[in-house]
């Protein structure tokens, strides 16, 4: 379980991170052209698509918003990424072939676009900027994960919800000016707490620490998050 360190928190020291390691994906570009590869599928929140039963697809999101969660050794299991309108996910399943433990859950009601392995190839194969946005796409989830990894050893929780939200800010892009940057979907602690593997209480602790440190805000039920070393490039 994260703690809370009994040091200040301070940002000296902090490396630009690879990737950063907990990403909320949404809109690349030309995810347009994907919407017309498959058929529609609706969510409604809760609801789960469960990766090992089928690899022959992936999904595009439409509207709506699906959280991935992978079984933990022992405790809840973990979310590692969000995935909100203009965002795919199962990628790498469907043209490998290969089944996952990777949970998708419905986080509100959502639609997604079914697409199957042999259109989405056909697809990569006539269009590059479809090859383009499936490649990125695969590329950010394997820097993402290995950053994951890095920063578990290297951080406590506080810097770990730090670099979460300045992650979500980045995929977000809404420079508010000052540094400060606004998250733009709906974010609760819980979540927060979902993917760190922390509870409610410890990430409770850690964004009142950083919201005294200033680097942390909300407002009109949105995080804001400060970023005076310029992490998010």
């Amino acid at each position: 379980m994260p703690n809370i360190s009994n040091e200040a928190f301070s940002l000296d020291g902090v490396e630009l991170p690879s990737d950063f390691p907990y990403r909320a994906y949404v809109m690349e570009p030309h995810w347009e052209r994907l919407v017309g590869l498959g058929d529609e599928v609706v969510l409604e929140r809760g609801e789960q698509l469960h990766a090992e039963r089928d690899a022959r697809f992936c999904y595009l999101v439409l509207d709506g918003m699906v959280g991935s969660s992978n079984p933990a050794p022992a405790g809840s299991p973990q979310h590692g990424a969000f995935f909100l309108r203009g965002s795919l996910f199962l990628e790498s399943n469907a043209l490998s072939g290969l089944p996952s433990d990777t949970v998708f859950t419905a986080l509100e009601r959502t639609t997604l676009v079914r697409i199957g392995r042999e259109r989405m190839k056909a697809a990569m194969m006539a269009d590059g900027d479809v090859f383009d946005l499936v490649i990125c796409s695969l590329a950010h989830k394997f820097f993402s994960a290995n950053e994951r990894l890095r920063e578990t050893e290297r951080y406590d929780v506080r810097m770990r919800v730090y670099l979460m939200l300045l992650g979500f800010a980045k995929d977000c892009d809404e420079p508010l000016g000052d540094d400060w940057y606004r998250i733009t979907f709906k974010l609760t602690q819980q979540m927060i707490g979902d993917m760190l593997g922390a509870n409610r209480v410890t990430v409770n602790t850690a964004v009142r620490n950083l919201a005294d440190e200033g680097v942390v805000d909300k407002r009109d039920g949105s995080y804001l998050v400060r970023d005076p070393k310029g992490l998010i490039v």
